[in-house]
């Protein structure tokens, strides 16, 4: 007897040529105009059925990512930008919709791996407030990122509070100071 193995849908070559060996998993966007939303190993990519990128954000830039299985939607989150939202297409089939789990399961992974290695919260006096984040880029390597909530320009003591803060949470995770 044999048996028959569902196929896998396959990606449109322009796809795999565009990422080659940096391709983690992409699916169809909704509407008519053949467009993928890819996750690639430096981040996610809108790429039109002509092949034309638009880079939409490096992992690192994520501040916050949701998906709403309902409405086979991504909002994306980004640090200092306004949110991005990514409709995804009806899965026609079961192949295609193991493809789209691949993407909403390779969209989380990457941003809790990039997302934040540690996160300090700080008050650094007057109301103001900072959270420090090391980060994590595609390429492994580390950095700090301060995002500051404040009403008006940080004094003089907020930013030496602040200094100190961001050296002790750099010196935390072995990353170097300027001060070394």
């Amino acid at each position: 007897m044999f048996a028959w193995l569902p196929t896998r849908p396959k990606l449109p070559a322009l796809i795999h040529q565009a990422f080659s060996a940096d391709l983690l998993a992409a699916y169809r966007l909704e509407g008519d105009d053949g467009a993928w939303l890819v996750a690639a190993k430096s981040g996610l990519v809108r790429v039109a059925n002509d092949g034309a990128k638009t880079p939409l954000c490096t992992w690192d830039e994520v501040e916050r990512a949701a998906w709403d299985g309902q409405e086979r939607k991504f909002t994306i989150n980004r640090i200092n930008a306004s949110p991005t939202q990514c409709v995804l297409a009806e899965p026609a089939n079961k192949g295609e919709r193991e493809q789209l789990d691949q993407l909403a399961r390779t969209l989380r992974q990457q941003v809790e791996r990039a997302i934040v290695v540690r996160r300090d919260n700080v008050s650094l006096g007057d109301g103001a407030l900072a959270t420090i984040t090391i980060r994590r880029r595609s390429d492994d390597s580390l950095y700090c990122l301060s995002l500051i909530e404040a009403d008006a320009a940080l004094n003089q003591e907020q930013v030496a509070a602040l200094k100190q803060a961001e050296t002790q949470t750099k010196l935390s995770v072995g990353l170097t100071t300027l001060e070394d």
